[in-house]
């Protein structure tokens, strides 16, 4: 049993943040898909985690620190995961977005800093970001059809 639920919780010198943000997420991801790897625990499901994880984990959330792409992981699983890949995609295409790698990109780097996929906060950022890249996407088309003319 790994012991790192009192270390993350303790701010101190043997843990960097790279190591709260990126490794124990990930280690927490790969503890939970174990047991639940195709449909995840559901959104809300970080006690379920915490309680039948092998890790000594002492808070549900600290484990998780800010990595809502591990958060989604657990979550929603393989199936899950994909399901909402295959939705984010679609969803682009009929929205205009065609810089798609450049919107993957840039969620997945903010999915490493920033937690709370349950909040406001984290979705914003996202529909902010699309309208962005859906609004760019129609001035370049815009753009283009002028310089033909």
């Amino acid at each position: 049993v790994a012991d790192i639920g009192d270390s993350l919780n303790q701010p101190d010198q043997r843990y960097s943040s790279e190591e709260r943000r990126l490794t124990y997420p990930y280690l927490i991801l790969a503890d939970a898909w174990r047991r639940w790897p195709l449909f995840g625990v559901g959104f809300g499901g970080e006690e379920v985690v915490s309680q039948r994880s092998t890790m000594a984990i002492k808070s549900e959330r600290s484990p998780l620190g800010n990595n809502s792409l591990a958060e989604l992981g657990i979550y929603l699983g393989i199936v899950g995961g994909a399901w909402f890949i295959y939705l984010m995609l679609k969803e682009a295409r009929e929205t205009g977005v065609r810089r798609v790698v450049l919107m993957i990109a840039i969620v997945v780097l903010f999915s490493q800093l920033m937690g709370g996929v349950g909040t406001i906060r984290y979705w914003g950022f996202i529909a902010l970001f699309w309208g962005a890249l859906a609004a760019a996407d129609a001035h370049a088309d815009q753009v283009s059809r002028l310089a033909k003319e």
